[in-house]
């Protein structure tokens, strides 16, 4: 009994917040019948020993014996009953199963943004949801083998965010899942032409301490590795042309809380951009080699359905252009698409001169295919070319 509590409290120790377990317990399983019913012998031989001493000391009743004999056999029954029903009934359903879908047939196209691995497993969709940093999500993939798979390649799925420009040369790494098809259970290596399978992978992306300043674009990149070498990649292509990055879906990332407004940064009345965004603060602070940073705090009041840039120009004293840091905020990670109402998000530029005593700073949004700015208002009053002006002291 003490063994099987230790197995029983490390299996709920295995269990992520995810809701399964890791791979390497399944091995444990067919182990615990086993283990159940020895302890049912365990049990019997220390039930019937008891009884038959304490019978045989009072009076030698045999009916007691027998009556001892029929409870140790009902409590090794029950308790490998329990062990198989543990082993076989609930802890298998807590694993992700790679389930079969209908195969494909002869010469059906793959979809157009497939990723092919070695000529032999085709990855047709990756869905992802919105994410939250430090909340698991789970990623739902469906598989289709174009040839029977020589080796059991594990699934590399790495949840990625764009690099401070904005573009996805260097991505940022928020979490890493290295697994099996079906965490295990669906082996590439048993699979047929022509087989299709349904798996789940589930990330929970993290910034090792960092802050979030809102809401950025990410992605899943999927990678197969196995095969002669202990680490080798297989190679992907995309409609025929070979591939670096399988970046199979995109998704917005939310930081776990909002950034928080300095109340120094408060601006009030606060200007607004076409109904949609208000500039809810701004702070200038010193940045390296004699520049400056300036945080801009959006809070969004309504969805946007595009992209609009920010504009933010300095002007020094007599009105002439010092500096431009135009783009979407957040380094180009957060386009305003993917706002949505209620977001508040700090957007730091970076500038490489220290703003002049006496100018002036302007910013606004704008259509990046027409260069029509969006209506600003400040307290109800439309602002002169739509921009908002702040003087610098």
């Amino acid at each position: 009994l003490a063994f099987l509590a230790v197995y029983l409290a490390v299996k709920a120790l295995m269990l992520r917040e995810m809701g399964f377990v890791t791979p390497e317990g399944r091995w444990i399983l067919p182990l615990a019948p086993s283990l159940a019913w020895l302890t049912g012998i365990g049990l019997a031989g220390l039930a019937v020993g008891h009884d038959r001493g304490s019978a045989a000391s009072r009076d030698g009743n045999r009916a007691a014996i027998r009556d001892g004999d029929r409870v140790a056999a009902g409590m090794a029954g029950g308790v490998a009953l329990a062990g198989m029903a543990l082993a076989f009934g609930w802890l298998p359903w807590l694993y992700p199963r790679a389930a079969r879908l209908d195969p494909a047939a002869a010469g059906e196209a793959l979809p157009p943004a497939s990723i092919v691995y070695g000529e032999a497993i085709a990855l047709e969709s990756a869905a992802l949801g919105e994410l939250q940093i430090g909340r698991t999500s789970e990623a739902q993939l469906v598989w289709r083998a174009l040839a029977a798979p020589e080796a059991d390649a594990s699934v590399s799925a790495q949840l990625l965010m764009p690099d401070g420009a904005g573009g996805w040369e260097r991505p940022i790494k928020l979490d890493q899942q290295d697994s099996y098809p079906g965490a295990g259970s669906a082996p590439t290596g048993d699979w047929r032409s022509g087989e299709r399978r349904a798996d789940r992978v589930w990330l929970r992306p993290a910034l090792d301490g960092r802050e979030l300043d809102g809401p950025v674009k990410a992605g899943l990149g999927i990678w197969l590795v196995g095969g002669p070498g202990p680490a080798e990649v297989w190679p992907m292509t995309r409609e025929g042309r070979a591939l670096d990055w399988p970046l199979l879906a995109e998704t917005v990332l939310r930081p776990a809380s909002p950034p928080a407004l300095p109340s120094a940064a408060r601006l009030a009345p606060a200007p607004r951009f076409g109904d949609a965004v208000e500039l809810a603060g701004l702070a200038w602070a010193d940045g390296p080699a004699g520049g400056a940073h300036l945080d801009l705090w959006w809070r969004v009041l309504t969805p946007l359905a595009r992209d609009y840039p920010v504009f933010v120009q300095v002007l020094g004293p007599d009105g002439d252009l010092r500096e431009q840091a135009d783009g979407d905020p957040i380094g180009g990670a957060s386009p305003s698409s993917i706002w949505r109402a209620g977001d508040l998000l700090r957007d730091r530029r970076n500038l490489k001169q220290a703003p002049p005593t006496g100018g002036a700073l302007l910013l606004g949004f704008y259509d990046r295919a027409t260069g029509a700015r969006l209506e600003a208002r400040l307290d109800g009053e439309r602002l002169g070319d739509d921009a908002f002006r702040s003087p610098i002291p």
